[in-house]
């Protein structure tokens, strides 16, 4: 019931600036939808085409940063997703937990349920080599992002999500995992 089967589709540009916070864009159909600003320990996403941590608290969804754990504030919910090394491959990848409407899901980037495993290796989750592809329990594909080119991203979502969810969902797998060696 909430699977779609033609995924919606979203595009990601990152801008960089000196000494500023790395600004993203969220596109569909080539349309600006939202931003968001990401620091260390805390992302602010916001509908439109303005977004300040100030206004944090009042902005469309924000995620807090913790060490390989994100909580992601988004459609009244606070949503955990946490940071996974998988068993087979090495690579970093993702679990979250979510509600649509009031039913619980569970979305993750490993065949099998993770368990808590050491950490090494790069903690990136996407890189242009490797996307990141989250499944539901049943094994459907839920999200796909993946790098196009340096600074642009491409999601196809196959939930009934809100954008700023999937772009929370999307800035965690492009940002990576906050870690003690982010200061």
């Amino acid at each position: 019931k909430y699977y779609i089967e033609v995924p919606v589709v979203y595009e990601f540009r990152q801008e960089k600036k000196l000494l500023k916070c790395d600004k993203y864009y969220q596109y569909q159909n080539g349309e600006l939808i939202a931003v968001a600003k990401t620091r260390s320990t805390s992302v602010v996403i916001n509908n439109g085409n303005e977004v300040h941590f100030e206004q944090i608290n009042d902005s469309s969804a924000d995620i807090q940063r913790l060490n390989y754990i994100n909580i992601i504030r988004a459609d009244g919910h606070k949503h955990t997703l946490r940071y996974y090394r998988d068993p087979d491959t090495g690579l970093m990848t993702m679990h979250v937990m979510f509600k649509i409407g009031n039913d619980d899901i569970i979305m993750t980037g490993l065949r099998s349920m993770p368990k808590d495993d050491s950490v090494f290796g790069t903690s990136k989750v996407i890189t242009p080599k490797q996307p990141c592809t989250l499944y539901l329990q049943d094994g459907k594909i839920a999200m796909a992002i993946i790098q196009l080119d340096s600074g642009q991203f491409l999601m196809k979502c196959n939930l009934k999500v809100s954008n700023v969810f999937a772009f929370a969902i999307a800035l965690s797998a492009i940002v990576g995992p906050q870690s003690t060696s982010d200061k």
